[in-house]
């Protein structure tokens, strides 16, 4: 996954709001991918593996501060 693709994902799945905003994407991109030792010769290092991308949504999702889901009750409300 590249840096648009997870922008993408983000924006398509209704992430974006008070607390993670679109411009915090590309941050969470780069904090989310491991170092790399030859950026130049290699392209490595702009495509996400699924480690990476797992971050990445732990990372979005730490950041949006998603409120908790309603509880229902025992009889049903």
């Amino acid at each position: 996954m590249q840096q648009d693709e997870f922008e993408n994902f983000c924006l398509s799945t209704g992430m974006i709001n008070d607390g993670f905003a679109a411009r915090d994407i590309p941050l969470i991109f780069n904090l989310s991918m491991f170092t790399q030792v030859d950026e130049i010769e290699k392209q490595r290092h702009i495509d996400a593996t699924l480690l990476e991308f797992m971050e990445m949504i732990c990372r979005a999702c730490s950041q949006a501060s998603f409120p908790p889901p309603p509880v229902e009750n025992e009889d049903g409300t």
